[in-house]
């Protein structure tokens, strides 16, 4: 019944209810604004809508969370695969990976409708979408660009697509680093070889940077991080080792720059590396040893040897697993034949 001249208060329960919506729900989304979902009411409604959305029909007050007011699948899909090609158009991603995107949208909402009925599918989730579509086909997109076709930190964009990834029990995919090293080469490298001739992938930067970037994804030191960042440490570091006029993290200042990273960030990412390249000089007996503040540079010079050697590993690992299964099938195959 009016209670006032714009208010409808409820009779049962003496709830005060807007007399334009009535809101179900709500949740922050990650830019910091309310989305809420609920029942709009006409401003001349008498107030048997309001009544008969906050009741049960015996009468009893219900309250604002009933099973009516979660938006159905349907609905959210709907108006996600907007959001979705919208982001799709500003990527201008190839056309199998913006298909693959929207194959997984419908497979993400179903997702977080089963385990989280009330969690709104946020632009994070859909930048994430394209995000797990391209790198499960191989294709490099920085975590950053996949945010910004969203209007979304490329930080949150990570953080939903590891939930994605646990909530959706995906194959865990490594990321495109070497395709990232390259393309942040093409952007970096003319600053410092503006008169280079060849293709970027000849230059010896570059050429020393894939070799790194082959080792650490081997060590898979890329995982839990931007790979996009990563490929930037990845090329301060050759760069130093090229033009041995400074640390790799003095690099970190113009890089960062010339592809709008963090330049905390990619500092951060060197000393893991160098730390990590350190420990790898050790299986080397010519290296000069991996103590020094040098050591990551080192570890990029002999990085085309490292690689080697952990190939060689894995390739031995698997040749030693296959011998293991050879005696198991043999013996139990004569003991088949004692048997019969």
């Amino acid at each position: 019944m009016p209670g006032g001249s714009s208010k409808y208060v409820c009779t049962v329960c003496g709830h005060v209810i807007d007399e334009v919506v009535l809101v179900s729900y709500g949740e922050y989304n990650e830019n910091g604004r309310e989305e809420q979902y609920g029942t709009h009411v006409a401003a001349d409604d008498d107030g048997t809508r309001a009544a008969g959305m906050l009741s049960h029909q015996d009468g009893t007050a219900r309250g604002m969370q009933g099973a009516s007011s979660i938006p159905s699948t349907a609905r959210i899909l709907s108006s996600n695969m907007e959001r979705l090609q919208a982001g799709l158009s500003f990527l201008e991603l190839p056309l199998h990976v913006a298909k693959a995107a929207k194959q997984l949208l419908p497979l993400v909402v179903e997702a977080n409708a089963r385990a989280e009925p009330r969690r709104n599918t946020t632009a994070a989730t859909v930048a994430a979408t394209i995000y797990m579509a391209a790198r499960e086909l191989k294709h490099a997109l920085p975590l950053g660009r996949a945010g910004a076709a969203l209007s979304v930190y490329g930080i949150y964009v990570g953080k939903e697509y590891r939930r994605l990834m646990v909530l959706m029990q995906r194959e865990y995919v490594p990321p495109a680093l070497e395709t990232l090293v390259v393309a942040a080469a093409a952007v970096v490298l003319p600053q410092y070889e503006p008169g280079m001739s060849g293709s970027l992938r000849s230059q010896p930067v570059v050429r020393k940077a894939l070799e790194v970037a082959g080792l650490l994804g081997h060590a898979e030191a890329a995982d839990g991080y931007s790979p996009a960042v990563a490929a930037a440490a990845i090329l301060c570091m050759c760069l130093s080792e090229q033009y041995k006029d400074a640390k790799p993290s003095m690099y970190a200042y113009q890089v960062a720059a010339l592809l709008q990273h963090d330049r905390n960030a990619v500092q951060q990412h060197i000393r893991r590396y160098d730390a990590l390249l350190a420990g790898m000089l050790e299986l080397l007996p010519f290296s000069t040893g991996g103590g020094g503040g040098g050591a990551g540079v080192e570890g990029v010079r002999h990085a085309g040897v490292l690689l080697k050697l952990h190939e060689l590993a894995r390739k031995a690992e698997k040749l030693q697993q296959g011998q293991g299964q050879i005696p198991q099938l043999q013996g139990s195959g004569q003991a088949g034949q004692q048997g019969q």
